[in-house]
């Protein structure tokens, strides 16, 4: 059954097609820093070449604490050197929900490519744009033998981006000439197939082959677990009209959810709210053997988080939040067999993707009403947690599906509210801007300047 995404009135829900032009920065989403260039051209000409190593962040630049950023930076990169954010897999769809038969328009860090699945059942992710007159691939149809045409002139291009057919070309020599162009090729970049998710590197060309064969997957240990012992998750899906640090931030915080998602899961209720003092987790930040080993189930094995902490609750008595850039967000407790694995994709400016996926730990049989009444005699606290996860056992895919649309509609607003006045104020005055007194804003915190994160007030 398909199930339809929430979206924002747009020009596309209207029948339009619109691409907005990508502006002159991205931003970091723990740090709240603008990436910044490399070199003095824009976004929009670095996202076009095939390296990878032109768009950086540099979030010391304007920092008002170098050696905080300085220290930032190297927990993030294992050196002092710049966050290379092209340089890693994000998802952009999940294989059940996307449709073999034809192309799909999708953007990622300001990039517009499509996605189309070839001849040999394998999806591939190209620029969207014909290298004809630039009209949108995406608009185009996958052909019985596997290439992939352009609705406007016919032009066809196999898996590798190269130009195989030209129907305007007056003879077999006149089209192997222009089809063996480099200029009648489009750019390929790396996919892959995996947890449920169609991944892309957003770099193209040999090095980017190179580079994402040997790059992990941003998925956490337990994941992998369950993956392989069959436990696999059904992803929900969602394109979100704010920008990725907001979505991230947002993601970070479970403070806000019993407020924002009042009576949405049991146990969330605004009258239980109260203080959710966080307590930082340490952990190894190197990749040894042993390190690795030692690092919890909701890691990610090759990649220590950079901020996780600890927190009790009214709707969990140890739970623990966890972000590892570019784009996890992990939550996890110990008394609940379900981890919820969050992942946060950049699109374009004010636009994000998010995925989300419920894993358990262990094989877990059906829970019957007598379980849900045992918690409440003998583990109050938990209770909750056992009700919903009755509820969820029992309801078909769907209706999760919907549960989690409305989640995030009950976000959706203020959450773009706040990304449009951020950005009028500027994104780089955040310190003047928010006002985070509490340790629960901590996951928030950790990218920031040390005086705005430990004294928890405005500077000014």
């Amino acid at each position: 059954m398909a199930l339809a995404q929430h979206r924002p009135t747009s020009a596309r829900t209207l029948g339009v097609r619109s691409y907005s032009r990508p502006c002159s920065h991205v931003v970091c989403p723990m740090g709240r820093r603008r990436l910044r260039l490399a070199t003095s051209t824009t976004v929009s000409q670095v996202l076009t070449t095939n390296s990878p190593a032109l768009l950086v962040a540099d979030p010391i630049a304007t920092s008002p604490d170098k050696a905080s950023h300085a220290a930032t930076q190297a927990y993030i990169n294992g050196s002092d050197k710049p966050f290379k954010w092209l340089q890693y897999w994000y998802p952009v769809h999940a294989l059940d929900q996307i449709d073999p038969s034809k192309p799909h328009a999708v953007e990622l860090l300001g990039k517009q490519l499509v996605l189309w699945c070839d001849g040999q059942g394998d999806w591939q992710a190209m620029e969207d744009a014909c290298p004809h007159r630039l009209a949108p691939l995406s608009e185009g149809r996958v052909e019985t033998d596997g290439t992939l045409q352009c609705s406007y002139h016919g032009w066809r291009f196999n898996s590798q981006g190269k130009c195989t057919e030209i129907p305007q070309a007056i003879d077999e020599k006149a089209k192997a000439v222009a089809c063996s162009s480099s200029r009648s090729c489009v750019a390929r970049y790396p996919v892959r197939q995996e947890f449920g998710l169609l991944w892309v590197w957003p770099t193209s060309g040999p090095d980017a082959e190179r580079q994402a064969a040997a790059a992990h997957l941003p998925v956490s240990k337990a994941l992998h677990e369950a993956w392989a012992a069959g436990r696999q998750p059904t992803w929900y899906r969602r394109q979100l009209a704010y920008s990725w640090d907001i979505l991230t931030e947002n993601l970070s915080d479970p403070s806000h959810l019993p407020f924002s998602h009042h009576n949405l899961f049991p146990g969330l209720e605004r009258s239980s709210a109260g203080p959710m003092p966080f307590t930082r987790v340490q952990l190894a930040t190197g990749n040894s053997p042993e390190e690795i080993a030692d690092r919890p189930v909701w890691c990610i094995p090759e990649q220590a988080p950079l901020a996780a902490y600890s927190y009790p609750a009214s709707f969990t008595a140890d739970g623990s939040v966890s972000f590892t850039p570019p784009c996890s967000v992990i939550y996890d407790s110990t008394v609940n067999p379900i981890q919820t694995e969050l992942l946060a994709v950049p699109a374009g400016p004010g636009r994000s993707l998010v995925f989300t996926a419920g894993v358990f730990r262990r094989e877990m049989p059906k829970i019957q009403p007598w379980d849900v009444l045992k918690a409440v005699v003998t583990n109050p606290q938990q209770a909750s947690s056992v009700l919903a996860r009755a509820i969820m056992q029992r309801q078909p895919k769907y209706k999760n599906h919907l549960r989690s649309n409305k989640l995030f509609d009950q976000d959706n607003v203020f959450l773009h509210g706040q990304d449009v006045k951020l950005a009028m104020r500027g994104k780089d005055n955040w310190p003047k801007e928010y006002y985070m007194p509490v340790s629960c804003d901590g996951a928030i915190a950790s990218g920031k300047p040390a005086d705005c994160k430990q004294e928890g007030r405005k500077t000014n």
